[in-house]
């Protein structure tokens, strides 16, 4: 069966905030057209994570070097590492 190819986009991280070595992260998972409503956002090798709302907003904690997997049903799972590079003083 083809897999389709990932069109998960993390579009925002609205707010980082430094706590104790973790940070809060924020944003929106969408596709091309639309918010993705129930994908998961894991910390990777942990168990934990959320599940994106109605508009496909999520927030977690994560530690300072962590990495996020988002995945959805039918989707290819995409790993985002970037976590500091959009923190805000």
């Amino acid at each position: 069966m083809k897999t389709k190819q990932c069109l998960v986009i993390v579009m925002t991280l609205l707010c980082l905030c430094v706590k104790a070595q973790n940070l809060r992260v924020t944003g929106v998972v969408r596709d091309k057209s639309d918010v993705i409503i129930g994908a998961s956002v894991m910390v990777k090798n942990s168990t934990v994570g959320t599940v994106t709302d109605m508009d496909g907003r999520y927030s977690v904690e994560v530690p300072a070097n962590g990495v996020l997997i988002f995945s959805y049903i039918g989707y290819t799972p995409v790993s985002y590492t970037h976590l500091r590079a959009h923190e805000t003083p």
